[in-house]
């Protein structure tokens, strides 16, 4: 299971079509289709149920969608930490950048 394949889901879930949802992700509906199907798998876990009209989300789905959401959500978290993190410290790799005349000399 990835993170991709989570937001995948999430996507398919709001969208209600595997097109619209592909559409959105900038990718191909067999690819999307393929990574669902492979997430399902993995997991156990029916989310969706096909139509001719489109998908709709199981009731294990609901509650699979619900715990993707949170991981998202936290993956979310996790990268602006990351950015503040790396925005706090720039000026400090700055501050101790080593100069290119500095490394000739160490050479």
């Amino acid at each position: 299971m990835t993170l991709q394949q989570l937001k995948y889901a999430v996507t398919v879930a709001e969208c209600g079509t595997i097109s619209a949802a592909a559409e959105k992700l900038f990718i191909s509906q067999p690819s999307l289709t393929t990574a669902i199907r492979e997430l399902e798998s993995e997991m156990g876990v029916t989310i969706f149920s096909r139509t001719n009209r489109g998908v709709i989300v199981s009731r294990e789905g609901e509650e699979f969608l619900g715990y993707a959401r949170q991981i998202l959500s936290q993956a979310q978290l996790l990268q602006e930490l990351e950015f503040l993190l790396y925005k706090r410290a720039l000026p400090a790799f700055r501050k101790h950048r080593v100069e290119q005349h500095d490394i000739r000399r160490l050479v």
